[in-house]
């Protein structure tokens, strides 16, 4: 087997990959196929995206780590990264999704789910990330694109209330919304672009191998 790998040169590889090119177009119009049956079938996924900017010069520490569900004396503001768990603790608290399930019910189906059902999908459903220069966001992806929108907003007017009473005590601002979600009009997936790309290349790849391993056999029978 190692001498007839070794008697195979380069010529003779790019030879094999250039007469089998009947094997390319078979992979690749198999591949392209699978591409468009999948896009045809597939649920597309949706998302809307709260973007919210946090001031730290004027906020109060206490009541933050307070709306996180931690103790009045932490201080959230000793790093960057204690900044940014505790706001994400806040977007995930037990307490904010408390406040949001009872008017999320009608985005999802089965009106009638325990509240650790709605949590289950809340988590599925909504995601929390940071970004540079204290900005967050609040993500929601669903395959209905009013959803999306929906679950993102009431996410917006729970958390607005859960920090009003913080932010009247203490005569200080430290929640922004920046950027308030849009009715999404394309799906974030399946991609059309890179999925049918990613076809090609596949298909592409699988030929060539196919290619070489004929080739590999033909000198192997010599």
């Amino acid at each position: 087997m190692t001498h007839a790998m070794d008697d195979i040169s380069i010529g003779e590889l790019f030879q094999a990959l250039v007469s089998g090119w009947f094997i390319f177009l078979i992979c690749v119009g198999l591949s392209l196929g699978g591409a468009v049956y999948y896009l045809r079938v597939a649920t597309p996924v949706y998302q809307s995206e709260l973007t919210l900017f946090v001031i730290t010069t004027n906020t109060n520490p206490s009541a933050m780590a307070f709306l996180a569900g931690g103790s009045k004396k932490t201080n959230p503001f000793q790093t960057n990264s204690d900044l940014k768990n505790t706001i994400i603790s806040i977007l995930e608290s037990a307490r904010l999704q408390s406040m949001v399930i009872p008017s999320l019910r009608h985005f999802f189906s089965g009106k009638t789910d325990p509240e650790i059902e709605m949590t289950l999908k809340l988590k599925r459903n909504v995601s929390v990330s940071y970004d540079s220069k204290n900005v967050f966001h609040i993500q929601c992806r669903n395959a209905d694109p009013q959803v999306t929108v929906g679950v993102v907003n009431e996410y917006a007017q729970a958390l607005q209330s859960l920090v009003y009473a913080f932010e009247m005590s203490s005569d200080a601002h430290f929640l922004k919304i920046l950027d308030r979600p849009t009715l999404p009009q394309k799906p974030v997936w399946p991609i059309r672009s890179v999925t049918l790309a990613a076809a090609v290349l596949g298909g592409v790849s699988i030929g060539a191998f196919l290619s070489l391993a004929l080739e590999f056999i033909r000198k192997m029978r010599r």
